[in-house]
Formats: structure tokens, C-alpha cells, sequence
């Protein structure tokens, strides 16, 4: 019995050609079983070993543990996975994918229909590696962001690409004795965005997060001038940036929280 053979009976997902290499499998024994209807092939490099249709988190982690691809799913989707967004979504329609400015994803994976629309991130604004974690998704593991890192993934994103109201109200989940105060003060330190900084410190000073007064903010570079954010918004002048005008608070009380 072929190698071959013994892994359709035991595996099943999407593989890589180079990762079945490194296994003893050849390509021309993919081709040959190809043939004859027991695997098929999702473009080049890419194989499905199974009955109906690959889905999405299955590639996600084909590339994230069989080729050490730098891809992770971030921002509000990660929220999402975690439980810790301000609504309820029960079927989302986007998922986004975060991946280094200098790296792209293999055109069999973003050529692919997969069951659900890709919002792909390619961005450095923060170091990789840092506030991520792996996730089980329907027993299928994918390194995902931390809910901290997701914050400011969805801060990057607004107010163009996420909104930022909505952004708000998902931080007023960011409470309790879960949040790790260390991770949030190295994610501040490394991040090359003045834009995401300034809006994560001004909302967790008006929601008046309890960890907010623990962060180091001599460590952080929060640059110099007006950042405007929001074309036509009001001017918070604590934090030097614009923001809607349903966020602005003008009494703060001494704790440096708003006062609702």
C-alpha cells in the first residue's frame, strides 16, 4: 500500500505539495490519484484530501503550519472568534487576514472561492509575532490575534476599512482581570502607527479602563503634531487628534475617565 494511500484513509484538509514532500509523497503520485477522483487540486501547490468543499480555516492553517507562512486572522474577525465584540455576529461575511507588507499569499489560496468574502490586511504597522495566539476553529488550529492586538488592528483599519464608532464600543469590552496590561504596553511600544496609538490611549482614558493607569507612557512615541483621522471631526486636543463628534467627551474626571 502506497504512503499515499494510507494518508487518504487517516487525513483530511488541504496539503501542501511542499509539505508532502517532506513527508515522501511525490507529486506525480498526487497527479495519478488526481486521476482518478481522490484528491483534487486547488491550484498550484494545493491539494484537498476529503469529501465536499475545503473551507477557509482549513487553508489558513495549511499555510500558517505546513509552509510557516506569516498570516493570522486579526482584527474585528479575531474579536469575533473570542467573544468579545459589543454585537452579535452569528454568520460574519468578511474575515480578515493580516500578513507582513513584504509577504503575499500563494495564488491558489487567494484565487480560490472559499465560502466567505477575504478582507486581506498587508501591513507592518506592528511586528509579527507579538499578541498572537493559536485558536481552534471546528478543531482546526489557526493563529489568530490576542484580543489586545485585535484593538489595534481594528484602529488601523478605521475609519476607511472598519468604523469607528463600532471600534469604541468593542473596546469597552477590553476590562477585567484578563486583560494583559504588558502585552497591551509592548503592542503600544512597537507600534509604527501614530493614528492607532493616539486613538487606543485617548478611548481607554474616556472609558476609564482600570489597567489604562498601570501603562508606561514615557515608553511611548506618540509623535508631534494634529492627526486627523476623521475628515470633518472634532478636534480632542489631550491626544492631539480628530475623532466623531459622538465620541468626544468634555469633562473628564480625576481618574481621567469620562464622566457619563
Amino acid at each position: 500500500m502506497s504512503l499515499l494511500k494510507k494518508w487518504l484513509g487517516k487525513k483530511e484538509g488541504i496539503f501542501l505539495s511542499s509539505f508532502l514532500k517532506k513527508q515522501g509523497i511525490p507529486n506525480s503520485s498526487l497527479q495519478s490519484y488526481q486521476n482518478k477522483g481522490k484528491i483534487k487540486s486547488l491550484g498550484y501547490g494545493a491539494w484537498y484530501f476529503g469529501q465536499g468543499k475545503p473551507n477557509l480555516f482549513q487553508g489558513i492553517s495549511a499555510l500558517q503550519y505546513q509552509s510557516n507562512t506569516p498570516v493570522h486572522v486579526g482584527g474585528l474577525s479575531s474579536l469575533i472568534l473570542q467573544g468579545k465584540t459589543h454585537y452579535v455576529y452569528l454568520n460574519p461575511k468578511t474575515i480578515e487576514l493580516f500578513t507582513p507588507i513584504d509577504i503575499d499569499l500563494p495564488k491558489w489560496f487567494v484565487n480560490y472561492h472559499w465560502n466567505i468574502e477575504i478582507d486581506y490586511i498587508k501591513t507592518s504597522f506592528l511586528p509579527n509575532g507579538i499578541g498572537q495566539h493559536e485558536h481552534k476553529k471546528d478543531n482546526i488550529p489557526v493563529v489568530k490575534s490576542n484580543k489586545e492586538r485585535a484593538y489595534f488592528e481594528s484602529l488601523y483599519l478605521a475609519p476607511k476599512r472598519a468604523d469607528l464608532y463600532e471600534v469604541f464600543q468593542n473596546m469597552e469590552m477590553l476590562w477585567g482581570d484578563d486583560v494583559d496590561v504588558s502585552l497591551i504596553q509592548k503592542l503600544l511600544e512597537n507600534c509604527h502607527s501614530i493614528k492607532v496609538k493616539r486613538l487606543f490611549l485617548c478611548f481607554a482614558d474616556y472609558i476609564n479602563h482600570t489597567w489604562f493607569q498601570k501603562l508606561d507612557l514615557e515608553k511611548v512615541s506618540l509623535g508631534k503634531g494634529y492627526c486627523d483621522v476623521i475628515h470633518g471631526g472634532i478636534y480632542e486636543p489631550k491626544y492631539k487628534v480628530s475623532i466623531p463628534l459622538e465620541l468626544y467627551r468634555t469633562q473628564m474626571n480625576t481618574e481621567g475617565g469620562i464622566i457619563w
